[in-house]
Formats: C-alpha cells, sequence, structure tokens
C-alpha cells in the first residue's frame, strides 16, 4: 500500500510541477463504460476470441462505469484522476458475484501536442501511467496501470475516447477469499477497457477577460468581446490596436483621433485644434482669406500680406496701411506713405504746388522771383549798394567800411528767394592786363564769399572778373579811372 501512494504522489507533484499549458482547453471529463478482465496472460479453458488467451475472452469479462477528469498542463502532458464501479463475477475461481470501486490518479502523455501532431488535432492518441484502489469486497487492493488509448474529437471539445489498461496489483487477488473451499486460484494482473463520451473546456484566457486565446486578438491585454478581446481605453469604438489616438475618444474617420473643432483635421495633425480652420494652413482658420494663419496674422480681419505679416498695403507703396499716412495714395517711406509728386522733398499734402518742385519757405511752390515791374528798382539798389564797396589798393580783401552796404542787399536776395545774382568785378588799364583781370574776379569772389557767409545759396550767385575790359569812363584821366575801378551786381537773366 506504502508504494501505491508513493507512487500516486509521484504523479501529482510530477503534473504540479509542470508549468502552464497551451491549449486552447485545459480541462476534460469523460463518462465511459470500463470492463474488467481478470483472465489476462493465462490459458482460459477456453478461448473463442483467438489471439491472447483470456484477454478478450467473454467468460472473464466484467462490466462497469467510469467517470474520468483530466487537466492539462503542457501540450503533451495531462494530469488525470478517475472512479470506477464494476461488478465482479466473472473471476476464475470465484463463485460469487461481488462489486468494486475502483480510484486511480496519473499522468498521459500527448501525441497531438504540436510537434507529433498539431495540438488540437481531432486524432488525440495518449499513452498513460498511474496508479490506484481497487476496494473489491471492502478490501483494498493497490495496482499501478500503464496503458493508452485515442480520442477522436467529432466537434471541437466533444468526443469519443477509448482506453486499454494493464493493470498489475500489489498484493495479491486471491479468489477474493470467498471459494468456500478455499483453493480459488490467485491473480495478480488485469485488463480495463473502456470507451465514452470525453467533454473538454476551459479555453486558455491569458489576459483574464473571459476570451480564449483563440478567439482573442489581443490575448495578453484585457478587452472586450466586441473587439474581438481587443480593449478601447477611450471607449469610442475603436479597439486600441487600430486607434492612433487610444487615449484620446475619436472617430472612425481619423482612425480613433479626435476632431475637437470639427474642420475636418484630426487634433494630432491640427495646429488650432480649438478652432475650426483648413488643412492649408494645418487646420487654423483664416478670417480675411488672405494665406496667413489668423494665428500669425496681425491684421486677421483685413486681407493682407506675408511681408507684413498679415497686414494690408493698399496702395503698394511698401508702406503698410496701419503705418501709412496716406493709405490710398502710393507714397514714399520718408513722409509715411504719402506722396511728394513734384519729388521736392515736401509732401503733397503739405505742398501747396504739389506739380510744381519748389522750397519750404514756399510751401512747397517754386521760390519768388523778381517781377519785371521791380527789376529796375531793384537793379537801382543793387548798384548803389555795389558801387560803394570799397578794397584795399591792389587786394582784394573789402573794407569794412563796405560791410553795411553789402548787408542792405540781403534783404533783397532773401525777399526773392527765386531770384539769382551776377557778381562782376571791373579794373582800370593801369598794369598789366592780366594781373587786372585775376583781381577783378578775387574782388568778385569776395563778394560772393561774403553773401554766402550771411545765410545766401551759393548756387543763387556767379561771379566773373573782366579786368579792364568794359571801363565806364576813360582811363586817361583820374575820374575815368576811378569810375572803372567798380565792382556790380546785377539780377541774373
Amino acid at each position: 500500500m506504502k508504494k501505491i501512494f508513493l507512487l500516486i504522489g509521484a504523479c501529482i507533484a510530477f503534473a504540479i510541477t509542470a508549468q502552464a499549458q497551451n491549449s486552447d482547453n485545459k480541462w476534460a471529463v469523460d463518462y465511459s463504460y470500463s470492463g474488467l478482465n481478470y483472465a489476462p496472460f493465462y490459458e482460459a479453458p477456453t478461448n473463442t476470441m483467438g489471439g491472447v488467451p483470456g484477454i478478450f475472452e467473454p467468460a472473464y469479462w466484467n462490466n462497469g462505469a467510469k467517470i474520468g477528469v483530466a487537466r492539462n498542463f503542457l501540450p503533451f502532458l495531462n494530469a488525470y484522476g478517475n472512479f470506477g464501479v464494476h461488478s465482479l463475477s466473472n473471476i476464475p475461481g470465484n463463485f460469487n458475484s461481488v462489486a468494486s470501486i475502483m480510484v486511480d490518479l496519473g499522468a498521459q502523455f500527448r501525441l497531438a501536442n504540436g510537434s507529433i501532431l498539431r495540438e488540437n488535432h481531432w486524432f488525440d492518441p495518449y499513452i498513460n501511467i498511474g496508479g490506484g484502489v481497487n476496494w473489491i469486497d471492502n478490501k483494498a487492493k493497490g495496482f499501478v496501470e500503464v496503458g493508452g488509448g485515442i480520442n477522436f474529437w467529432l466537434v471541437e471539445n466533444v468526443g469519443i475516447t477509448f482506453g486499454l489498461g494493464h493493470q498489475i496489483y500489489l498484493n495479491e487477488l486471491k479468489s477474493f477469499d470467498q471459494n468456500p473451499t478455499g483453493s480459488g486460484a490467485s491473480y495478480g494482473k488485469n485488463m480495463r477497457h473502456t470507451v465514452g463520451l470525453k467533454f473538454r473546456w476551459g479555453a486558455k484566457d491569458t489576459d483574464g477577460d473571459g476570451i480564449s486565446d483563440k478567439e482573442d486578438a489581443c490575448p495578453d491585454v484585457k478587452g472586450l468581446e466586441a473587439f474581438k478581446g481587443c480593449p478601447d481605453t477611450d471607449g469610442d469604438g475603436i479597439p486600441d490596436k487600430d486607434d492612433a489616438c487610444p487615449d484620446k475618444a475619436g472617430s472612425k474617420d481619423f482612425n480613433g483621433c479626435p476632431d475637437s473643432d470639427k474642420d475636418g483635421i484630426a487634433d494630432k495633425d491640427d495646429a488650432c485644434p480649438d478652432v475650426a480652420g483648413i488643412a492649408s494652413l494645418q487646420g487654423c482658420p483664416d478670417a480675411d482669406g488672405d494665406g496667413i494663419a489668423d494665428k500669425d496674422d496681425e491684421c486677421p480681419t483685413v486681407k493682407g500680406l506675408a511681408s507684413f505679416k498679415g497686414c494690408p498695403d493698399s496702395d503698394g507703396d511698401g508702406v503698410q496701411d496701419k503705418d501709412d499716412a496716406c493709405p490710398n495714395e502710393a507714397g514714399i517711406a520718408q513722409f509715411n506713405g504719402c506722396p511728394d509728386t513734384d519729388g521736392d522733398g515736401i509732401q503733397d499734402k503739405e505742398d501747396k504746388c504739389p506739380t510744381v518742385p519748389g522750397v519750404a519757405s514756399e510751401q512747397g511752390c517754386p521760390e519768388k522771383k523778381v517781377a519785371k515791374e521791380e527789376i529796375k528798382e531793384v537793379e537801382k539798389k543793387l548798384q548803389m549798394a555795389a558801387s560803394r564797396i570799397q578794397f584795399e589798393t591792389g587786394k582784394s580783401t573789402i573794407l569794412r567800411v563796405s560791410f553795411a552796404e553789402l548787408d542792405k542787399l540781403l534783404p533783397i536776395m532773401k525777399q526773392y528767394p527765386g531770384a539769382e545774382f551776377r557778381i562782376e568785378g571791373h579794373t582800370d588799364n593801369v598794369g598789366n592786363a592780366v594781373a587786372n583781370k585775376n583781381l577783378s574776379q578775387q574782388r568778385a569772389d569776395a563778394v560772393k564769399a561774403y553773401f554766402v557767409s550771411k545765410g545766401i545759396k551759393a548756387d543763387r550767385l556767379s561771379s566773373n572778373g573782366f579786368g579792364q575790359e568794359k571801363p565806364l569812363g576813360s582811363n586817361a584821366t583820374p575820374a575815368g579811372r576811378t569810375q572803372n575801378r567798380r565792382v556790380e551786381i546785377h539780377l541774373a537773366d
């Protein structure tokens, strides 16, 4: 008996320490007819079946029933347990019918393990080794069993099972101690034959979501039956494996990504996900339709130019309207976008003569010139002052007494800013003619320099020396020579 329990314990321990199996169904139960033959390998009185004497001999056949349970641990390994009840009436040397109750445990080694045959093959043969106890007429008889069998799976979880086991008893079966004569034979072996229906269940569910791994498209992650075991984290009806945004509820149109602003652009591709926009601007709006996103447009409600960050330049003068004092007229940056049509440096809106170049002093109009009726009077004043200009003898240095006379001409020159003046130098014929001409030029230049020093523009004055070429009086008399040594100032033609 001790040997029996040691063997049974070893089988159970081996099954328990095996790693978890990868079969689709872990559990199986069978309901079978069980026949026991207690005369195997012995010469029977009559052998009507042929072959090995006694194995299938009806004279030694005993009927019964069995319930078996099996648990798969590895593709090639099952652990099993059986409970059987038999009526023993055909035992050599025994004349009375007795009941037996048989319990055994063991291990099955499957050939449909993925290496020899595919794991879920309909043809599922096995060999087994185990041991148990047979209570015959309330006497315990320990045994070991070696055998095999075949499961034929008709459908996925239902099949027919056939089994054959050779049982070797560890203590004698001596006519079960019931032969009145006490002369019954002793037996230590028998055969067990089974046939029945087998059912299996308990498909592997690695992620524990109630969907077997075989049917689970995502066997390692808990999911939903609607998605074949795959999860839908954001609950948008799109399984995570097909969802480009698994943590945010979205729509099928965007592979599970949201479009918060409903502009047809998924938030993950939308630079402005909370405001409806257009695809060309990555989902950002362009209220004025100028091709510049409102977020980058400094004038978002008015169509403008990229060069001005979306602000307009209505007159196209290169000055944006918001900085243009004349936004509807092309102008220049110098005048904040206002025009200067005549190019005189005075913007048109301040130019009283916008189409004619002028001067600031005349508010953009040309400088004043001396009227014809005033020419004689002006010339008279010019000559009167000029006739009183004196120089150091033989030099071009103006004597200080002449400054007052020259200053009398400044108001005239300023009164007529558009007028130009001609300054001429003259000498008598005393001395060298070339020297006289040079001196006359120097004196004319000295007068011009004086006026320039007083604020008269140089381009309004010309100076020329004529020497002794244009005498007014006779150089033969002192009075004539005095008259010829002179400076004249005239209005330029």
